[in-house]
């Protein structure tokens, strides 16, 4: 048996606290694995060696290394697949693919749905550069990929039950049956992170706030600008970190602008898109850490790894009153849950936590116990126990 894996990024050692990673790496050490990549077969030599115990060599042509045209990925498939193999797929054109050799019976087929689809529409109405073509083709995507899905062996999605939340919407939208549903929340990596190498010193006397993540619209920057803004004459020493990456240069030049008209450019320190190392290094220097996002009904499943992270790292966090926020955090307990669209409640949130330590501290220590379950190792046991129950029954 072989289970064929078309991932359609070029995962490296800076991606290990990807879910796509951990679970490539998880199996790949326990059944025979071929890498379908879509970029290139031609992955570091570690990774070749930690990740990939069988790369596809037949799309070498010579010494160089040729990027894989869908045609040649099907008849790969085609000529040396059995029915007894497996392929792994996400839901971007590797959804195509799956579902096709599933109808021709050439193999059992587990897709993995790793973003909520309709979260990308949403992310689009943001941009003012997506154009109406571009919206309808995801539209498109959308039809289609509810006709598909539920051809599928076994359906991976965010969540934690299929009774709610979005496996939910699986089966009532989507028409997958519940027993081919399995609900996986995103996880943590406690040992890449919990060591004495990111010890929470403190060496300023800033009170920190940390935003990690993509700087884009719809992430509320706006409304956590707003509210440091107000905040600078009650608490001095309040200084907004912000790690992470611009989608583009309008996004760049609309955060710059509103820091500049708020005055804010001494307070707010800006880190850029650094490596995962660092990042962490940043996050455990802050003594609150956010999650802004808008309360909008699109962004109720918008997953982020970063909330995970910053409790297994012990912090205070801020977050907006979302679904996928709920399923972690218990407001007051291991955070604070706001409405997201008022920037006066996260002021007033920010300064509860600034003024009451004992309730910072308490939320500080119920962190890291809250996501205990979320082992990157616990939950990647459980799905392996799912697929021998569906896709890998007989192995």
């Amino acid at each position: 048996m072989n289970i064929y894996w078309l991932e359609g990024m070029n995962l490296s050692e800076k991606h290990r606290s990807w879910g796509r990673y951990q679970k490539l790496r998880y199996f790949s050490q326990r059944y025979k694995v071929t890498l379908l990549n879509a970029h290139s077969p031609d992955v570091n030599d570690r990774m070749k060696h930690e990740l990939f115990p069988e790369l596809l060599t037949s799309w070498r042509q010579g010494a160089e290394t040729t990027k894989p045209s869908i045609a040649s990925l099907l008849w790969h498939l085609i000529a040396r697949a059995k029915k007894s193999d497996v392929i792994y797929t996400y839901s971007d054109y590797g959804l195509y693919i799956g579902a096709l050799l599933k109808m021709l019976g050439r193999l059992r087929w587990v897709v993995d749905i790793n973003e909520v689809p309709e979260l990308q529409l949403q992310w689009l109405r943001f941009e003012k550069r997506a154009n109406c073509v571009k919206r309808l083709l995801y539209r498109a995507k959308l039809i289609s990929m509810r006709t598909l899905v539920r051809k599928a062996d076994l359906v991976i999605c965010l969540g934690t039950s299929v009774e709610e939340g979005f496996p939910q919407r699986l089966r009532q939208q989507y028409g997958v049956p519940a027993r081919a549903i399995h609900p996986m929340p995103i996880g943590v990596d406690s040992g890449s992170f919990l060591s004495p190498r990111h010890a929470h010193e403190r060496h300023d006397h800033h009170f920190n706030i940390v935003y990690s993540g993509a700087m884009r619209r719809g992430r509320g920057l706006d409304n956590l600008v707003v509210a440091i803004a107000r905040l600078r004459e009650l608490i001095p020493a309040i200084r907004l970190i912000l790690v992470g990456y611009f989608a583009d240069e309008v996004e760049r030049q609309a955060l710059h602008v509103l820091v500049k008209i708020s005055n804010l450019e001494s307070t707010i320190e800006y880190k850029g898109h650094v490596a995962h190392e660092e990042a962490l290094r940043i996050v455990a220097g802050a003594d609150v850490c956010v999650c802004p996002f808008p309360k909008l009904p699109a962004l109720e499943y918008a997953y982020t790894l970063k909330i995970p992270e910053y409790l297994a790292m012990g912090k205070a966090v801020i977050a907006t009153d979302l679904y996928c926020n709920r399923e972690i955090i218990r407001d007051g307990e291991n955070g604070i849950l706001t409405k997201g669209n008022d920037p006066d409640e996260l002021c007033g949130a920010l300064y509860r936590l600034y003024q009451d330590s004992d309730l910072r501290r308490r939320l500080e220590s119920n962190a890291r116990a809250s996501v205990e379950g979320l082992e990157w190792m616990n939950l990647l046991s459980q799905l392996e126990q799912k697929m021998k129950d569906t896709v890998l029954r007989g192995i």
